[in-house]
């Protein structure tokens, strides 16, 4: 994993520079980065102001990438059900988070507010508001008037030539689908349509982890991804004192010295797909320590590197993503995910194939490998020990009952209850597999338990027969409902937060009041919030009882929407919709 840094090349000096055919925004990332910047507390101004700053975001990397053929631009929409439970747990941690006593912001303005206020702009102040995070989800105000504002802008700017002769497909907040997956399913139907696709240049722009998984499992040849430098991540730039001022040049409120909208060139970085599938694939044949022979003739075939990137995206999942939790022995932020990789090379000439087969999954090797895996789980066991301080815990069997019935809430002697939990785990990684390969295999789906079953009883499942129904997705009041905390539920019609009151129909999945394990990590991410798992069927059932109460205003943004595609030919302007 160490050699994985070399794939970060700088923008200018890449090798795809001047280059791309085909660029892909995974547009969250810039309404995240131009509206707020991770500043704490958050600045206070027009939402017009924000409008402005997320389209220069978006002018800007445009004609830093100059594509070629088209930009694909894809916003965050109604998310599948095994989304939607992670985005619980993430929005009801910082509600508690920040409503326990002796809660502080980071900075505090010199009269003592919670947050800044943006003195002397030419803007009215009655328009100065205050914004969180929150308001970047389907089904908000702020999203809906984002949506439409973008539409618009983006129309214009084909009307005046900006994007030259380059097709814009534009697939806002009202479409169904997370962002990214968005874009992958777009490059997926093109590369159907035209095999030549897959030759050419491809590049995604985006902060999310899934980003690299999902596009090294389009066997693209020529795929990068295109990031700010780790210097410039959001993380880091959340650590920066606010130090607003205005800019009477460009009509922008800035954050501060280091603020998104200001990067260049240089501050950018690509990662080629093509380098990492060669690293992961050397390192394969180094430490599995395989020779070519009719045994091992499968690593070394012509498509040994991609089903080798498939099988490694299986292994990330065991690490934990926003579908299922990480298994008790592996984690990316430490050496046990290196120790898994480095298992599964060793394994691979004993499996004389590899786990997966597009998004199927081989059992007998899965199991093999889990097998192998929890002999590992001795050592985690004593961590645990020295890190809880309970010298009991160094016993394998007295640690399997102390997680299972301490953290899981399962009876250590009921062993059908350990065995439902590995089975549906299983399928969780069927399910994730498929939504990486495929897309949604099921919008209902998602994986009920707040932690993982043991290696060591995962090593118990020799077969899986799964079959997902597909259902369809809620609409994004719903989404809204779902993921809403009860701090923030004046986004909701008043009609809604009744539902999800303590007297409403759906007030056991919205507690006040709920346990937070942290697990000794010092992270607050890496803290398990135990939280009832919620069934978006009954939900939208409960839902859609009220709706006929709606005010028109609200019921427009479950109106489901359409990607459109923007194009000027010479003197010619067309805007096409295509329904998705």
């Amino acid at each position: 994993m160490e050699n994985f840094s070399k794939m970060r090349i700088p923008l200018q000096d890449s090798d795809i520079y001047g280059k791309v055919d085909y660029f892909y925004v995974d547009m969250n990332a810039v309404i995240h980065a131009a509206t707020h910047g991770n500043v704490s507390p958050s600045l206070m101004m027009e939402d017009q102001q924000r409008m402005r700053r997320i389209v220069t975001s978006l002018l800007k990397i445009f004609k830093l990438v100059k594509p070629k053929k088209m930009m694909y631009i894809g916003v965050d929409g109604v998310c599948p059900s095994a989304k939607i439970n992670q985005q619980r747990t993430r929005r009801f941690r910082l509600y508690k988070s920040t409503t326990k006593p002796g809660f502080k912001p980071y900075y505090k303005s010199e009269e003592g507010k919670f947050e800044y206020t943006v003195k002397k702009l030419p803007i009215p102040s009655y328009d100065n508001v205050s914004f969180d995070p929150s308001y970047i989800s389907p089904g908000t105000e702020f999203m809906s008037m984002m949506d439409s504002e973008l539409r618009n802008w983006i129309a214009l700017q084909t009307y005046e030539g900006t994007w030259e002769d380059c097709f814009i497909v534009y697939s806002g907040t009202d479409v169904p689908g997370e962002g990214e997956h968005k874009i992958y399913d777009a490059i997926r139907r093109m590369a159907e349509c035209d095999p030549k696709v897959k030759q050419e240049n491809h590049l995604v722009y985006g902060l999310d982890a899934d980003l690299m998984m999902l596009s090294l499992i389009t066997k693209m040849p020529n795929m990068y991804i295109l990031r700010e430098k780790s210097d410039h991540a959001p993380h880091k730039l959340a650590k920066i004192k606010p130090n607003p001022y205005f800019s009477k040049e460009t009509g922008l409120l800035h954050f501060h010295g280091m603020d998104y909208i200001d990067f260049k060139i240089t501050d950018y970085e690509v990662l080629s797909m093509r380098f990492l599938r060669r690293i992961m694939y050397s390192r394969c044949i180094q430490t599995s320590e395989a020779v070519s022979n009719d045994t091992n003739k499968f690593l070394f075939n012509q498509n040994a590197r991609n089903r080798l990137t498939d099988d490694f995206s299986l292994l990330s999942f065991l690490a934990g993503n926003d579908f299922l939790p990480h298994l008790p022995t592996v984690e990316l932020c430490n050496s046990s995910f290196n120790d898994l990789v480095n298992t599964y090379y060793k394994m691979l000439p004993k499996f004389r194939g590899f786990l997966t087969e597009s998004y199927k999954i081989n059992m007998s090797r899965l199991q093999q490998l889990m097998t192998e895996l929890s002999k590992l789980e001795i050592k985690y066991f004593k961590q645990k020990s020295a890190l809880e301080k309970i010298s009991e815990f160094s016993d394998p069997k007295k640690y399997a009952k102390y997680y299972y019935e301490n953290k899981c809430d399962i009876d250590f002697n009921n062993k059908q209850a350990i065995r439902k939990m590995c089975e549906q785990y299983i399928e969780g990684l069927f399910w994730t597999l498929s939504y990486y390969h495929s897309g949604c295999p099921s919008w209902n789906w998602c994986y009920k338990y707040h932690y993982a079953p043991l290696v060591s009883d995962l090593a118990k499942i020799s077969t899986a027969s799964i079959k997902f129904h597909k259902g369809e997705p809620i609409t994004p009041l719903e989404h809204l409902l779902a993921i809403t905390p009860p701090n923030n539920i004046q986004l909701l019609p008043p009609l809604y937060r009744k539902l999800s009151g303590p007297e409403g129909k759906l007030g056991e999945y919205f507690p006040e009041d709920f346990e937070i394990c942290q697990e000794g990590k010092e992270n607050e991410w890496e803290h398990v919030v135990k939280l009832p798992f919620l069934d978006t069927r009954l939900l939208s059932k409960v839902a859609r009882s009220v709706n006929d109460e709606l005010k028109y205003t609200n019921l427009y943004k479950n109106k489901p929407g359409y990607t459109n595609v923007y194009h000027r030919r010479a003197k010619d302007s067309t805007n096409k919709k295509s329904q998705t």
